[in-house]
């Protein structure tokens, strides 16, 4: 073998490896987004509703209507407001804009909620948020 063949064997090599990487990134991906859709329908439909558009079957029991989920980055000038979001759903932006709109005094603090559920783990708690806000991403209108 000459040394051209050896470089485009591990050039061919290089870039089988860079693709399986890429393509387990985009499976991993896809794997949150799905965690993020199941956590959604169990904890947030019953407000937002199935399709994240503010109309569940609680929503006519609050005092502010929950927030049309699937037009967040078209409110944000066509950019998905992520630290917003994350902020909004761990509690932690109870005195921001966002959050007064949201109606924080209806909305469960999840960061709460998610740590206690799995047994004080604020990390466990940070993932779970960050997969319904890949998830919310995933559903945004064009």
């Amino acid at each position: 073998m000459n040394a051209n063949q050896h470089l485009a064997g591990v050039l061919a090599a290089g870039t089988a490896a860079l693709l399986l990487l890429a393509a387990g990134a985009a499976g991993a991906a896809d794997r949150a987004v799905q965690a993020g859709e199941q956590i959604f329908m169990d904890n947030c439909a019953v407000c937002h509703g199935k399709d994240a558009r503010g109309d569940g079957p609680m929503a006519d029991e609050l005092k502010t209507r929950p927030a049309d989920l699937t037009v967040l980055a078209k409110k944000n000038g066509g950019t998905f407001p992520t630290q917003e979001v994350y902020r909004v759903i761990d509690g932690s932006a109870a005195n921001d804009s966002l959050a007064r709109v949201h109606g924080p005094q209806e909305m469960p603090v999840w960061g709460t909620v998610f740590s206690k559920r799995m047994a004080g783990s604020s990390q466990a708690a940070k993932n779970r948020i960050k997969s319904v806000e890949r998830y919310l991403q995933s559903i945004q209108e064009k």
